[in-house]
């Protein structure tokens, strides 16, 4: 089951039971967390303040 498209986040692999190894730019228990530029992609000042992060380093900036 650790080997399950979902373990991980689908942002690493499974290398053992509970324990995933992240690809680049994720981390946390299950590869669930990233970056943006410096700031958790959940901050609400993330990307500027005008958009939102899609992956590490990468924004998708809001209408207008």
């Amino acid at each position: 089951m650790f080997n399950h498209s979902s373990v991980c986040s689908k942002n690493g692999t499974c290398s053992s039971p509970d324990t995933c190894v992240c690809k680049k730019g994720f981390y946390g228990p299950r590869c669930e967390k990233f970056d943006c530029y410096g700031l958790l992609s959940t901050s609400n000042r993330v990307c500027s303040s005008n958009g939102t992060c899609q992956s590490p380093d990468r924004c998708s900036c809001n209408n207008g």
